[in-house]
């Protein structure tokens, strides 16, 4: 007996009398040897009864029959609603996330366009399952099984798994062009509960329901659910909803789904419990969240468990505690293992100008971080060079106390720069500039060699930039937002992936000469060179020359 699942991405649009909507999705068909025992379209909903939308469904553009020449034609075929899920109301842990992701600053995208902030429970978050209408279009579909492939679902997955989303955004532009368009990047974020996952993968206009794909093995992971967008411009995310959630939501509400998938379900009760952190990904417990607060305001950043009795992180990050009163300073080492920074801990901030301060822990905190036996100090390595792969780590965007986990970019890196440390040193890297992606939150986090998880930097910012504001015919004043102060206010844009770290070169040299030196020593430590303060001030110490010909 041979069962298996094949499957092929549509486009989907619904229309009203007042309003036109498209989502991607996926035809799912069911074959037993030759015979055909279920079929039906599945993507993710977010517009109020969306029964009452007329909807039409497309593979894409027509194919000749020797399936080698696209013709220019576009065929949609009528759809009904066969079924609509709550997502939220079966998934408790969904709506807890999402219900986090709200409290904290965030949209989302196409959901909240749609619904607005008229609810907290998001209950028309819907899967959706729609019968393709056109018995001609159903077995031509069926019959050219070439236009399908093979589909098995996986719940494996780690970050930095490279994926695959296959959608069809921009779908009312060109339906032609947008059809089964690829986007590729990475995990950067998996929820406990097999809920589903985060990627940098930028969300496009109509992508909701698209199929993500594991590059290296071809198996798929999930649906795209919309995007996660932080309501103050500091980045966004793609949030996958996972196959285990899925096809739960499915058994929840149809059993007949159970007799449709013995495979699958088998394939499922065989996979781990939660998504897991491949073996082939080292997993680097040395990166942690310290947050700072009172009784009225907070802040987090990132830190780094840099030896046995010290962690690192950004100045910037501490200032708001450094001499303060009524002020708390934790450091989650776990959701229910926290350092608490006090005046027993030493906090030193080596020179000015260089983002970086030690906090060198006292016994009562060494002894809680030794408690945990996975934590461990980071591998440093001084052995890297441009476009070399590497991944940021840190908690940028949103800090969940309840599930620490680091959000993780890949990149490569673009440019490091060489200085001397001081006036009489050989040039040494004094800063990286990375395209692994850093966020709000981010400070304070680390990079690191992909191949070897090696530590080689600091996160201390990503890079901001003026947008123009260019002026035309229809340009109104008014409109311009003011500064208190009657200035006209830059339009600002975040560099997500240019991000600027400081180097294990500059690290190693500040702790070596004002923490690990022996404090009965009389050596005294040399100052830094001060052309690596201007350069992290972005500030030129160097003098442009124009060399040209001498005139015959």
């Amino acid at each position: 007996m041979s069962l298996h699942w094949l499957y092929l991405p549509v486009s989907i649009r619904l229309i009203s009398k007042d309003e036109t909507h498209a989502v991607s999705g996926i035809h799912l068909i069911l074959r037993l040897n030759n015979s055909v025992k279920c079929d039906f379209v599945l993507t993710i909903n977010y517009i109020p009864n969306v029964e009452s939308y007329k909807i039409l469904i497309s593979d894409g553009p027509d194919i000749d029959n020797d399936h080698s020449n696209t013709k220019d034609i576009v065929s949609w075929y009528p759809g009904k609603v066969d079924e609509h899920i709550g997502l939220c109301h079966s998934q408790n842990q969904l709506r807890k996330y999402l219900s986090y992701f709200k409290r904290n600053g965030f949209n989302l995208i196409p959901y909240d366009i749609a619904n607005g902030n008229r609810t907290r429970n998001f209950e028309n978050l819907e899967l959706v399952k729609i019968n393709i209408l056109d018995g001609d279009f159903k077995l031509k579909l069926i019959n050219q099984s070439s236009l399908y492939k093979s589909i098995s679902f996986d719940n494996k997955v780690y970050k930095g798994l490279p994926i695959t989303i296959t959608s069809s955004p921009f779908n009312f532009t060109n339906s032609m062009i947008f059809a089964n368009f690829l986007s590729n990047g990475s995990i950067n974020y998996i929820f406990k509960d097999q809920i589903g996952y985060l990627s940098d993968i930028k969300y496009l206009e109509n992508m909701l329901g698209g199929v993500v794909h594991n590059s290296e093995n071809n198996m798929s992971i999930g649906l795209v659910m919309g995007s996660i967008k932080k309501l103050n411009g500091d980045g966004d995310l793609t949030f996958i909803l996972s196959w285990d959630i899925i096809w739960n939501s499915l058994i929840t509400y149809d059993k007949r789904i159970c007799h449709y998938s013995p495979v699958l379900l088998k394939l499922n009760r065989l996979s781990s419990i939660a998504s897991i952190e491949s073996t082939s990904t080292i997993i680097n417990p040395s990166v942690f969240p310290i947050t700072i607060r009172n009784t009225r305001s907070s802040s987090w950043g990132s830190c780094i468990y840099y030896n046995d009795t010290t962690i690192i992180t950004n100045f910037h990050v501490l200032q708001p505690f450094i001499g303060k009163e009524n002020i708390r300073c934790e450091i989650y080492l776990s959701s229910s293992l926290i350092l608490t920074i006090t005046n027993d801990d030493e906090i030193i901030t080596p020179f000015d100008g260089i983002d970086l301060s030690f906090i060198k822990l006292c016994p009562s905190n060494i002894f809680i971080l030794h408690s945990k036996s996975s934590l461990k100090p980071v591998t440093k390595s001084e052995s890297y060079s441009i476009g070399q792969r590497v991944c940021s780590r840190g908690f940028g965007l949103f800090n969940n106390l309840t599930h620490i986990s680091p959000l993780q970019s890949e990149g490569i890196i673009n440019s490091k720069i060489l200085l001397p440390l001081t006036k009489k040193s050989p040039k040494t890297s004094c800063m990286i500039i990375t395209s692994s992606s850093c966020w709000n939150g981010s400070s304070g986090g680390g990079l690191f060699l992909k191949k070897s998880n090696d530590f080689i930097g600091l996160i201390c910012s990503n890079a901001q930039i003026k947008i123009p504001n260019l002026l035309d015919e229809n340009y109104d004043p008014k409109a311009r937002i003011k500064y208190p102060d009657g200035k006209d206010d830059d339009l600002i844009e975040k560099l997500s992936k240019f991000s600027l770290v400081l180097p294990i070169e500059v690290i190693d040299y500040c702790y070596n000469h004002t923490i690990f030196k022996s404090p009965q020593s009389t050596i005294l430590i040399p100052e830094i060179d001060s052309r690596i303060k201007d350069i992290w001030q972005l500030k030129g110490f160097h003098q442009d020359i124009v060399i040209s010909s001498t005139k015959l």
